[in-house]
């Protein structure tokens, strides 16, 4: 049987029951008559399936609808009035953030939108400068418009590809009215990398130290005295603290059960104290005096920390420190036992001469550079204020330890590769390649199969960034840079490196050294610190999970918050950054995993 319904205009539609779909459609009847679809979606010759389910003529409809999109306003949560503070991108000052998810608004004035038909494509920056789309993202419909059809979409902009610091995501909806015709609309949205940069006053002299909540610690200088200053992820001071001139260390303790974080930094000597301790807040707890017979010219150089270096965790703080009394040229190796909030204990070894840089740890076992720059010297058993072993490692200062492999640079002679086992003999593998000799620029970082990557210089004036095999005798691949890498590279999350230079260039590459993206000398300082990766944060401190990592890059009085494609850390890495780790213990026991972002 059929049953039939008239609508207007007055045209009958017949629905089948109990009849086959094949039968109903052989029915002779006139053009003010639909037919309901077959199962497939079917219709008799010359009439298309709508979404409604009825066979339509075809030539009913033949106008393709016209989609417009709209970038909604997100929540403004900038502080308002920080001194200092830049949290819009300058350069493009209504660009959204990488990390940024975005609510797009489509509209038509058609009013036979098939909702579930509709998408939208974001293409991303690729490496060429092209667009690259990304997987279409569904619609969901919006009923409060007065419009013929309204839908919703959230864009994660950390999702598409951004070969850039800044780009435009090219927006294209797509989607087809009831007879099939499809429609389109689409539009451009600017995205920037630009998390925030603080002007902090004076020149940051130290790379910076991440402690556990996400606080950024650097300490800056002007002529004679200089500061310190903790820094919340969202870019305002926590505190700042008044010092003698810093050296240009500094070093997070582990976060103790009451949430207490002690920041460690070297000064100089004029009120006859050195490696002082701050507490939550910002305030001064010890330093260590000068030894007897010393001058009011020391100034401090490395800086590590020693294994169990928590206040409340049943172990002793431990710091050590090579200081140099300008007065009698001579250097002297300090070390720090924090035992409680109220009192320490310091030493001095005037054998153990430590030179400026070049100190690390395994566990309590230190190693550094002696005055001369042509010995090692490792020391055990710190309370007993022991040095156990002596080796030549041809003037090597920078350094990187793992395993049973110690790893450092010397700007004369190249890589330096050693056992760390009492007495070592050092290798050095010099750098030398159809440009010409290698001058070593940066400190080594180590990726997780113990490959050394490192800045340097060539024989005419180049900088390039190279690895080497993990024994050190092996040249591997090596690119070009602009400007020489001073600090150290990066290793991210993901495989990516990243490095900033002396001319001020900012360059991401991958594990190839293929570059990823580049920002230009023109807005950075020059860049002659490490630079670190951490997790994004919430304004509590906590790694919130999924979201792209934050590059803090200091230059000249300022820290640059850079969205980054890594989530941190590569924690698999045996030595992914300067000194080891975001707190820069130099402590190859302290397990990376802990740093890994969620």
């Amino acid at each position: 049987m059929f049953i039939a319904r008239r609508i207007f205009p007055p045209v009958l539609v017949l629905v089948c029951l109990g009849l086959t779909q094949g039968a109903c459609q052989s029915a002779t009847v006139g053009d003010g008559v639909l037919f309901s679809c077959a199962p497939d979606g079917s219709c008799a010759e010359g009439r298309v399936c709508a979404s409604d389910g009825l066979c339509w003529p075809r030539d009913t409809d033949t106008t393709a609808p016209r989609l417009s999109l709209e970038v909604l306003p997100g929540e403004d949560v900038a502080p308002a009035g920080i001194p200092g503070l830049v949290v819009q991108d300058p350069r493009a000052p209504a660009a959204r953030k990488r990390d940024e998810r975005v609510l797009i608004r489509l509209s038509s004035a058609s009013n036979d939108i098939a909702a579930e038909s509709v998408q939208l494509i974001v293409s991303g920056v690729a490496t060429d400068g092209g667009w690259r789309p990304d997987s279409p993202l569904p619609v969901t419909p919006d009923a409060d418009c007065d419009a013929g059809y309204c839908g919703l979409v959230e864009v994660d902009l950390s999702r598409p590809e951004l070969a850039a610091f800044r780009g435009r995501f090219r927006l294209e909806a797509v989607g087809k009215d009831r007879f099939g015709n499809t429609g389109s609309g689409s539009g451009e949205l600017e995205v920037t990398r630009w998390k925030w940069e603080l002007d902090t006053g004076r020149t940051i002299i130290t790379p910076p130290a991440i402690g556990s909540r996400g606080i950024v610690y650097v300490a800056n200088r002007a002529s004679l005295d200089g500061g310190v200053v903790a820094i919340r992820p969202g870019g305002t001071i926590w505190w700042s603290a008044a010092t003698e001139p810093p050296s240009g260390q500094l070093a997070v303790a582990e976060e103790s059960d009451a949430r207490v974080e002690m920041l460690y930094t070297t000064v100089g000597s004029s009120v006859q104290k050195m490696a002082l301790l701050y507490a939550n807040g910002g305030k001064a707890l010890s330093g260590c005096p000068i030894p007897d017979g010393g001058t009011a010219n020391y100034q401090a150089g490395g800086l590590v920390l020693g294994s169990g270096s928590s206040l409340d965790g049943g172990q002793s703080e431990i710091i050590l420190a090579g200081f140099h009394d300008s007065t009698a040229n001579g250097f002297q190796l300090m070390g720090l036992r924090w035992n409680s909030p109220s009192s320490g204990e310091c030493f001095w070894n005037a054998e153990a001469t430590a030179s400026f840089a070049g100190m690390v740890a395994d566990g309590a076992h230190f190693y550094f550079a002696t005055h001369r720059g042509s010995h090692f010297t490792m020391a055990a058993g710190v309370s007993s204020n022991t040095v156990i072993d002596r080796f030549e490692c041809f003037g090597a200062s920078r350094l990187a330890i793992t395993g049973s492999t110690l790893v450092g640079v010397n700007q004369t002679q190249g890589i330096v590769y050693s056992s760390n086992s009492p007495k070592s003999v050092c290798t050095a593998f010099a750098d030398t390649n159809p440009e010409g000799f290698q001058t070593l620029a940066s400190a080594p970082v180590l990726d997780a199969q113990g490959r050394i990557l490192y800045g340097s210089i060539t024989g005419d004036g180049g900088t390039s960034l190279g690895w080497r095999s993990p024994d050190g005798a092996e040249q591997l691949e090596r690119t070009r840079t602009r400007g020489a890498v001073r600090g150290a590279p990066v290793l991210g999350q993901g495989g990516l490196v990243y490095t900033a230079t002396a001319t001020g260039a900012l360059q991401v590459w991958n594990s190839h050294l293929d570059s990823e993206w580049v920002l230009p000398e023109l807005e950075l300082a020059p860049v002659t610190l490490p630079t670190t990766l951490d997790c994004s944060r919430d304004g509590r401190g906590d790694a919130q999970p999924g979201r792209p990592g934050i590059w803090y890059v200091p230059h000249g009085s300022r820290l640059r918050a850079i969205l980054v494609d890594s989530r941190g850390l590569d924690t698999d890495a045996k030595w992914p950054k300067h000194q080891h780790d975001p707190r820069n213990t130099g402590n190859a026991a302290v397990d990376l995993k802990q740093f890994a972002c969620p």
